[in-house]
């Protein structure tokens, strides 16, 4: 695992507690996964990243058939495999207090609920946003977003959208 410091103009990147990979996993610095670890542990495994310099990637074990998608909008490929979700309702009775989770679908995202957000908050950990996929508040936040460290312009803040 290489780790690019730099976009494809050379510019640096910001500084992130958890660099990007994919929807579908979670990257996380020294720090961050061993202030995580305890909250995390249940709902998968962290498997260290060789070449990566103390980088872990977190596996969501826990599968929850939690998608209701008879009032979800969903896109599917030919065979009916899923390609895309565009809205999202959830059973919150299979999520029960599952802090995160994946769909048993193929190449699903992490799902997280608010729990794990805080915790990230509490910490002071930078460098990662969260998209509200569902919610049955009235007036939810939207977005969350914890700029990287080195953006002194940006007010750690949950910011809605």
């Amino acid at each position: 695992m290489d780790l690019l410091t730099e976009d494809d103009e050379g510019i640096p990147r910001g500084y992130s507690d958890f660099p990007w990979y994919g929807s579908h996993v979670l990257i996380l610095r020294s720090d961050a996964a061993e202030g995580l670890r305890d909250i995390m542990r249940p709902y998968g495994e962290f498997l260290p990243l060789k070449g990566g310099n103390g980088l872990e990637l977190f596996n969501a074990t826990t599968v929850l058939d939690a998608l209701d998608e008879g009032r979800s909008e969903i896109i599917r490929f030919d065979d009916g495999d899923i390609l895309n979700i565009e809205h999202y309702v959830f059973h919150q009775e299979v999520i029960g207090n599952s802090l995160i989770f994946k769909l048993p679908y193929r190449a699903s995202n992490l799902y997280m609920q608010a729990g794990f957000i805080e915790q990230i908050n509490g910490m002071g950990l930078y460098g990662i946003g969260f998209a509200l996929v569902w919610s049955d508040e009235v007036h939810p936040v939207r977005k969350v977003i914890f700029p990287p460290r080195d953006q002194p312009y940006r007010k750690r803040q949950w910011w809605w959208r």
